[in-house]
């Protein structure tokens, strides 16, 4: 299900008519869109179908999405609304509360935990960005000058809002939330950070105990591995 907060005639409301060369390489990429906003919203529902097979649970996904300028050479941002704090796993070692994006926590809980009209995953788009909107992105020729695939980048914003993101900052430190059932600013992990396997160490990156330690095994290149146990025996 998906809320957009675009104002009237901006985003995906853009009334903007596309011309009859744009019509036809949409409309030979699958989207038959006559506006841009149209153009936008089709491929946005396209991504979120895609994605949609793949989703485990029979709760409702609720996605917030709109255009916004960004900062140069940002293509979008995105982010789950908010989290259910749980208590660390066994295999961590340090005493973390593991933050769980609203998607898996309901999942998890087999229950739903916001309103029926608040969003679980928040994404914005950079309304400055040439945007290719058909479906078939073996079309595109990547590279610089050339229209980014929105469809493609849409589903991988949404895959962030469903908690494939770090928490775990480039020098090695923990970010810092307010846990909002303590009130209290407190060092936390990602369901993301706790697959993070470290070949140096021989440990989940999680458990290595300095900022120092964690930035080390971050900028080991090839060192620092996926673990988790869909990762198909390559860690």
């Amino acid at each position: 299900m998906v809320y957009d907060k675009d104002m009237p005639s901006a985003g995906f409301y853009d009334r903007t008519p596309l011309t009859e060369e744009h019509k036809a390489i949409l409309s030979a990429g699958q989207n038959p869109a006559q506006t841009l906003g149209e153009a936008r919203r089709n491929a946005l529902e396209i991504s979120l179908f895609t994605l949609e097979r793949f989703f485990v649970g029979n709760n409702i996904i609720r996605v917030e999405a709109s255009f916004e300028s960004l900062a140069p050479g940002t293509l979008a941002a995105a982010s789950p609304s908010d989290f259910v704090f749980f208590d660390p796993p066994n295999l961590i070692n340090m005493d973390y509360p593991l933050a769980i994006p609203l998607v898996l926590a309901e999942t998890y809980l087999g229950q739903e935990i916001n309103r029926s009209t608040e969003a679980d995953i928040e994404i914005t788009f950079n309304e400055s960005v040439f945007f290719y909107y058909g479906f078939q992105a073996e079309r595109l020729v990547f590279g610089p000058g050339n229209p980014s695939p929105f469809f493609l980048i849409a589903m991988h914003e949404i895959i962030h809002g469903m908690g494939f993101f770090h928490f775990i900052e480039g020098d090695g430190s923990l970010a810092k939330f307010i846990n909002t059932e303590t009130n209290e600013l407190a060092e936390v992990v990602s369901i993301y950070d706790v697959n993070l396997f470290s070949e140096i160490d021989n440990d989940l990156l999680i458990n290595l105990y300095t900022d120092k330690d964690r930035y080390n095994a971050m900028t080991s290149l090839s060192r620092l591995l996926w673990d988790g146990t869909s990762n198909g025996g390559n860690a």
